[in-house]
């Protein structure tokens, strides 16, 4: 989710070059991939939380 916001949190470059393109066993690669991911997990969320409010 973090790289939603900026791929550079999560040093993405450095990642990538170093083969190590993952986080808790989940790829960040390719990066429009991870980052619709991350948009669907906001959403999640989002809508959960509000469900229970």
């Amino acid at each position: 989710m973090m790289m939603v916001s900026d791929p550079e949190q999560v040093r993405f470059e450095q990642r990538v070059e170093a083969g190590l393109a993952s986080i808790n066993g989940v790829a960040i690669f390719p990066l429009e991939e991870a980052i619709e991911l991350g948009k669907q997990m906001i959403e999640f969320r989002s809508e959960l939380t509000a469900d229970e409010i």
